[in-house]
């Protein structure tokens, strides 16, 4: 009798755990299905985020991009969102995917100091 409980036991273990792997599977592809739908989604839109900031929590500074050539800076916070300014296209500064990688590492920046003392 022991040995029958024991052996109940290790299969409802076995079951309950090849139910939780189940679900993470489902979850996990449904999740990146949902994702990519929603990605299709925005790339149809006369929207575009060119820029954002956070300035604190739940709050955002951001430059965005509606129809050909029409930029607004906004306030986003919580539950709202705020127009700060229109701009114009040569108020932006562009910067280049290059440039993001050319930031300096902590060794050079430590090395530089190091040489003015």
């Amino acid at each position: 009798m022991y040995l029958t409980s024991l052996g109940e036991s290790i299969f409802r273990l076995v079951v309950v755990f090849a139910i939780f792997i189940g679900v993470l599977v489902i979850t996990v592809f449904a999740t990146k299905w949902i994702a990519g739908y929603q990605k299709n989604l925005a790339k149809n839109t006369n929207f575009d985020v060119v820029d954002a900031l956070s300035i604190g929590t739940n709050q955002r500074l951001m430059i965005v991009k509606i129809g050909k050539d029409r930029y607004f800076a906004i306030g986003v916070g919580k539950e709202e969102v705020t127009l700060i300014s229109e701009l114009s296209e040569e108020e932006l500064i562009k910067r280049e995917p290059s440039d993001i990688g050319n930031r300096k590492n902590f060794s050079e920046i430590f090395d530089k100091l190091n040489s003015q003392k």
